[in-house]
């Protein structure tokens, strides 16, 4: 039976779907992968799922989505895959449910998920827009697809054993695990807010660059970092004695882009 590559329950902007055969080839495998900007997590999923690592470590810093997270992997699972399965997808339910006052981890859950499946693009963002024509003209419930959506919850839930989950900033994090230890076992992958396209797409956008490249400079053990494949981007990476390779991807919209990819070494 073929392992999915796709398991995380976001439809992410700037998400990684594309990469995870090149990561997991670069990989090989690994004790653990850590991700200090997790967004949807889709490469570290899909290496728990394959067996490529054995542990997965999660950091994000915008409290919606990991609200979701923190939902998914703790003892609300089943309350949100219930909510997700009793939604019927209309204008006015959609308006109410994304109007109500958030009390609670679950209900921020059950919103941020909600926005991102009727959201264009799937752009949590405060400034997201509602999908229109959508899937077959199918409008907002285009993109609802709720068994699927809760099949993957279901599922990372019963990873959650291998999943570690930290609410806090990826720039902390990284300068942590810059400063301590090598870990062997360990390998990052540093997906952080894109410094163009960043600010369009997210909420919580806005890090210094430079300061994560000297971090990642400092890095003894493995890495592997994507970016937007800009100049800038490459003269910060050479700065810190950095590698750079550009890759080809395909887009959401199903365009081909280049991509850069930033390491202290390739091993293929």
């Amino acid at each position: 039976m073929s392992v999915p590559n796709h398991i995380s329950p976001f439809r992410y902007p700037g998400g990684k779907t594309w990469f995870i055969p090149f990561f997991k080839n670069w990989l090989n495998s690994a004790e653990i992968v850590v991700e200090p900007f997790a967004g949807g997590a889709s490469v570290s999923l899909a290496c728990l799922v394959s067996g490529v690592c054995k542990h997965a470590i999660l950091v994000e810093s915008d409290p919606n989505i990991a609200a979701v997270w923190k939902t998914i992997l703790g003892r609300n699972s089943k309350w949100l895959v219930e909510k997700i399965r009793g939604f019927e997808v209309a204008e006015k339910t959609v308006e109410k449910e994304l109007a109500a006052t958030v009390v609670n981890t679950r209900q921020r859950a059950w919103q941020t998920l909600l926005l991102n499946r009727v959201s264009h693009g799937g752009i949590v963002a405060k400034k997201a827009g509602r999908i229109r024509q959508g899937e077959d003209n199918k409008g907002l419930s285009s993109r609802w697809y709720p068994q699927t959506l809760i099949q993957r919850i279901e599922l990372i839930h019963q990873l959650r054993n291998r999943i570690s989950f930290r609410h806090g900033d990826g720039m902390t994090f990284l300068k942590g695990w810059a400063d301590a230890e090598e870990d062997e076992g360990a390998a990052l992958l540093v997906d952080p807010p894109y410094l163009i396209a960043g600010r369009r797409l997210y909420d919580h956008w806005d890090i210094n660059h430079e300061t994560l490249f000297s971090h990642l400079g400092r890095v003894e053990g493995r890495f592997i970092a994507t970016y937007e494949n800009l100049p800038d981007i490459k003269k910060m990476a050479a700065n810190h004695g950095l590698h750079t390779r550009v890759v080809s991807m395909r887009s959401r919209q199903h365009t081909r882009k280049k991509e850069l990819l930033v390491s202290s070494h390739f091993t293929n």
